[in-house]
């Protein structure tokens, strides 16, 4: 991926947008919360968790791209930076007028954040199983079976070399793991493996 960011900031349209809550007073204890308040509470306390866990994530594709950084390399494949996933933008003030908007909102960056998370996941185990060197059709199987594991492929691997690798490039470029561009440095190591692939079985 480049370094273009990635976004849950769709359709985020207020006049005041922030990551984080403006300042207030003390908030009161929960037992004199008004019902308002109390849903406002459990909506600031679904963000600050949201805002951790992007955070977290990107964390976590900065270490793994520094992991795997020298192992492509020495393998020619040029390394890209992991594409950060920029902080969520929340409405703000929260009212009685928009607090079911704000949940509604709230509640697609909650998905788009579990669906970026996992392909960022599954984008982490391919490379795990890139790296092997081990034959290239066991290469395919492994990679096939962390693809079930993710649901984004059903059955087996597929059994000839030239099915293998259409159906590995789908899985790329379909998942957002790798821009159209980016194509073509995979397909040269690609012919590489299957050519040695094929050598080997003879």
């Amino acid at each position: 991926m480049g370094k273009s960011s990635l976004s849950l900031n769709a359709e985020v349209d207020s006049n005041e947008i922030r990551t984080t809550p403006p300042q207030r007073n003390q908030a009161r204890p929960k037992e004199n919360q008004t019902p308002l308040q109390a849903r406002i509470a459990r909506l600031e306390t679904r963000r600050k968790s949201l805002l951790q866990r992007v955070a977290l994530l990107n964390e976590r594709r900065n270490i793994t791209f520094t992991l795997f950084k020298t192992p492509i390399k020495e393998l020619e494949i040029t390394a890209r930076d992991r594409a950060p996933l920029d902080p969520p933008f929340f409405r703000y003030p929260v009212t009685f007028r928009n607090i079911t908007d704000c949940e509604d909102h709230l509640r697609v960056q909650e998905e788009m954040f579990e669906d970026m998370r996992k392909r960022a996941l599954f984008s982490e185990r391919l490379d795990e199983a890139l790296l092997l060197n081990i034959p290239f059709k066991e290469q395919m199987e492994l990679v096939f079976g962390v693809a079930r594991e993710f649901g984004f492929h059903e059955g087996p691997a597929p059994e000839s070399i030239e099915e293998s690798v259409l159906k590995f490039r789908q899985l790329l470029l379909q998942n957002g793991i790798i821009e159209p561009d980016e194509m073509v440095e995979i397909d040269k190591k690609v012919v590489e493996m299957t050519t040695r692939s094929k050598v080997d079985r003879v």
